[in-house]
């Protein structure tokens, strides 16, 4: 306990508040690391929002790779992006942390033709993962090659096109 004290510049009675103040502050912090990263993702949004889709047999597809935003935020601009098309498929891969992600969403309208699940399953093997999971309209997987983000969108590419439409 003196060894804390002293470490934590602290006596040993003023230890739990010191403690405590600490888990307070370490709070704050991450709270405004999630913020930050929040705000980055919107803005790699903004820059990207006006990104055109193409024409794959009949349906719309947008696929994008996006750097340094992470796996949770990547399905945030997703959704924004099912937005801007309207009806089509939606793919977004990325890196953080050394780690890649791949999130694909299918508009409502197209739900009953294609799976998110299925697509998503088909582009991770190109970033050596395995698996990926969610619902009809908007699932994500993860592997460990961040350095085949785009070869992932053109797995999910190619696969609609072999699709019947």
């Amino acid at each position: 306990m003196n060894l804390t004290a002293r470490f934590l510049k602290s006596t040993h009675e003023q230890l739990p508040d010191r403690v405590s103040s600490l888990l307070e502050d370490k709070k704050k912090l991450e709270n405004e690391i999630s913020e930050l990263r929040r705000k980055l993702a919107n803005a790699k949004f903004d820059d990207l929002e006006n990104s055109e889709s193409i024409k794959v047999g009949n349906v719309s597809f947008l696929g994008k790779v996006i750097q340094g935003v992470p796996p949770r935020e990547l399905k945030n601009i997703v959704d924004g992006f099912k937005k801007e098309v309207g009806s089509g498929i939606v793919s977004v891969a990325g890196s953080f942390e050394n780690k890649a992600s791949l999130v694909v969403g299918v508009t409502e309208d197209l739900c009953g033709k294609y799976d998110a699940v299925a697509l998503v399953k088909h582009g991770v093997t190109a970033l050596d993962g395995k698996g990926g999971g969610g619902r009809p309209d908007m699932a994500q997987a993860g592997g460990s090659n961040v350095e085949n983000l785009s070869g992932a969108i053109e797995r999910i590419k190619d696969f609609v096109a072999q699709m019947k439409q």
